[in-house]
């Protein structure tokens, strides 16, 4: 979506005309075709967080911590298309929620978002999307045959502390 912006926003000189710089050795810069709008505000969509969990930590690391643990714990996202989103709250939320998660977007990333709640289908929330992953990458530790060997070896072991990297368990 992102290189869709950037094509869609350049605004190239025709293709002879770079060819003969390019063979000259002069520099080849975008610039604006005769008559066409200037995009002011593309600088700023081509900034916006690529993903909606990129979006969440963002707010979060700009001091709009409340919004985004909400965000990140009790929303399931339907769609992510900068600048709009669309989310499906998974738990009561406050009635003027959307809107002060656009103004917090506002805020933080300069560009005016719409933002609004649908009862569609949703993804889990990002906090029951770790849970999962927690979840399936202790199964497979418990899958693991050298774990199932010391379970077998000592049948009264909970497994507890680990880690999947080579220097062992915590």
């Amino acid at each position: 979506m992102a290189l869709l912006r950037i094509i869609h926003a350049a605004d190239l000189p025709d293709p002879g005309a770079v060819l003969e710089k390019l063979a000259s050795g002069e520099t080849v810069a975008a610039a604006p075709a005769p008559g066409a709008p200037r995009a002011e505000g593309q600088g700023a969509l081509l900034q916006l967080p690529a993903s909606f969990a990129a979006l969440v930590d963002l707010l979060g690391g700009k001091g709009k911590a409340h919004i985004a643990q909400q965000l990140h714990d009790y929303v399931g996202l339907v769609s992510y298309a900068p600048p709009e989103l669309v989310v499906r709250p998974l738990k009561p939320l406050p009635a003027d929620f959307i809107r002060t998660v656009a103004e917090a977007l506002k805020a933080v990333t300069g560009a005016q978002w719409r933002v609004r709640a649908a009862d569609e289908e949703a993804q889990a929330s990002l906090l029951d999307q770790q849970k999962a992953d927690a979840d399936r990458l202790r199964q497979e530790v418990l899958d693991a045959p050298i774990v199932q060997a010391a379970f077998e070896a000592f049948p009264e072991a909970e497994l507890a502390g680990y880690r999947t990297d080579e220097r062992g368990s915590a």
